[in-house]
């Protein structure tokens, strides 16, 4: 992969995705509008924000938050979810 750039891609991992110590993992999503997101600098870092939530931070680099808004644009992702404690993913 070329320093800079991210792929996506979904991940089957049977056992984990069921169970982990014996505690059913499910999915918290909260849906956004995709057409909604905007870059705003917000404390010295630029944040995607879509319905008035911020949906992703990317510090102090514009054109990466400028990329994520195209993302989510292009691919129309309308849910920011966490698995378990902590993996984040958007989907449609």
């Amino acid at each position: 992969m070329t320093p800079g750039r991210c792929i996506a891609r979904a991940w089957h991992i049977p056992d984990v995705s069921r169970r982990r110590g014996g505690v059913p993992l499910t999915d918290d999503c909260e849906p956004f509008v995709a057409g909604d997101a905007t870059v705003s600098e917000r404390d010295g870092h630029f944040k995607v924000v879509a319905g008035g939530r911020v949906i992703a931070d990317s510090g102090a680099n514009r054109a990466d938050a400028e990329r994520v808004v195209g993302a989510v644009s292009h691919y129309q992702l309308s849910n920011q979810c966490t698995l378990g404690d902590g993996l984040g993913y958007w989907r449609r």
